[in-house]
């Protein structure tokens, strides 16, 4: 690898450990179960987080889990994902769960979601992990705002950490500070490759269509989703039109 492609991985390990630390996300003897599903993001996820114990003075334990689903509209390489694990010296853990069937396609992809996110709790609980880490990007937080303002009624988003179940554990998302275009270069850079088929259902949801309108405003300004995503630190209250609920009373 070139001095070029050298300077690029570490720019993207830096950038990750900045949100990591900025957010507070793992502290010494955390023990980090990353979510991995097969795509690239949580594969990026995995080897960066593994990658930093090597430079670090602060130790944390990282588990590779993933959900399995015999019924769903995919498949992904176990065998391979378990090779990318044993590679960046991690065990792969194995939980299996039923999609639950549903004529309705919106309720599908819920149903799926919610059994996925279930599932790792429940692992978690069982393993005594206190973080969960999940492969969310910059584009997610960014389509996630729109589809909870367009559909939701409400400006909120991915948060980069969140603490659930009274603090029990936290979700982190240490990759918040990079694009998925950063993300897949990074990956091509490492050589490492997709182990998941994508959804059939993925072309046809909302979130692709926020997709789709996202490119369109990178068009009209190439710095678009950048923008978005800092304002989302920058705002200016007093000149948004929010009833003091008191008023209401």
């Amino acid at each position: 690898m070139n001095k070029q492609g050298k300077h690029y991985i570490e720019k993207i390990r830096r950038k990750a450990g900045r949100a990591i630390n900025e957010f507070c996300l793992i502290n010494e003897g955390d023990r980090v179960a990353v979510a991995l599903s097969g795509g690239v993001d949580s594969l990026v996820l995995l080897e960066i987080l593994v990658s930093r114990l090597a430079r670090l003075p602060i130790r944390y334990e990282v588990f590779a889990v993933h959900v399995t689903m015999p019924n769903a509209p995919y498949s992904v390489d176990i065998a391979a994902l378990r090779q990318f694990c044993d590679a960046n010296g991690v065990m792969l853990h194995l939980t299996e769960i039923n999609l639950e069937q549903r004529s309705d396609r919106d309720a599908l992809c819920f149903s799926c979601a919610f059994l996925r996110r279930k599932a790792l709790f429940d692992w978690m609980k069982e393993h005594r992990c206190n973080r969960l880490a999940f492969g969310h990007h910059m584009d997610d937080a960014i389509e996630t705002l729109f589809l909870n303002m367009v559909f939701q009624a409400n400006f909120s988003t991915m948060p980069p950490g969140l603490s659930l179940f009274g603090g029990e554990f936290d979700i982190i998302r240490p990759l918040i500070f990079l694009s998925s275009d950063e993300i897949r270069t990074y990956a091509a850079s490492v050589g490492i490759v997709p182990m998941a088929s994508p959804c059939p259902y993925g072309e046809k949801t909302n979130r692709e269509k926020i997709k789709k309108m996202l490119s369109d405003l990178e068009a009209l300004h190439r710095n678009a989703k950048k923008n978005i995503f800092a304002a989302m630190e920058n705002i200016r209250s007093e000149y948004l039109p929010v009833i003091n609920k008191e008023h209401r009373k």
